[in-house]
């Protein structure tokens, strides 16, 4: 009887065992079907913004598409709109005409994508 009862309690500790790796395999499946499902639905509401950067002595001047998931941005698309050397006499004048183009390109995308 000792045997059998033995036999029988391994067998429940299995069992048990087997269907919590089943609920967990499960559980991480759907969280990662969420995880694509938010990532999705951030591209799809992805917008255009101007951006800038400094790249060694130079400034970068792009629009750029980006969407934001988890407090992450991913850029998906980038239109580069001026580089300009950092040390130029005419820094300011140049950096501010293209932020204004750049605002400018990102809400034309932005108003063609509302579409």
């Amino acid at each position: 009887m000792r045997a059998a009862e033995l036999v029988f309690a391994v067998a429940f500790v299995v069992a048990v065992l087997w269907g919590i790796r089943l609920l967990v395999i499960a559980g991480a499946r759907k969280a990662e079907k969420l995880k694509e499902a938010k990532r999705a639905q951030a591209i799809h509401q992805a917008s255009w913004s101007p951006h800038h950067e400094s790249v060694g002595s130079l400034e970068r001047v792009v629009a750029r598409r980006v969407a934001v998931v988890d407090n992450d941005e991913i850029v998906l698309d980038e239109h580069e709109i001026a580089t300009i050397p950092t040390d130029a006499d005419d820094y300011d004048e140049r950096f501010l005409f293209a932020m204004s183009a750049a605002r400018a390109r990102a809400a034309l995308q932005n108003s063609e994508n509302e579409n």
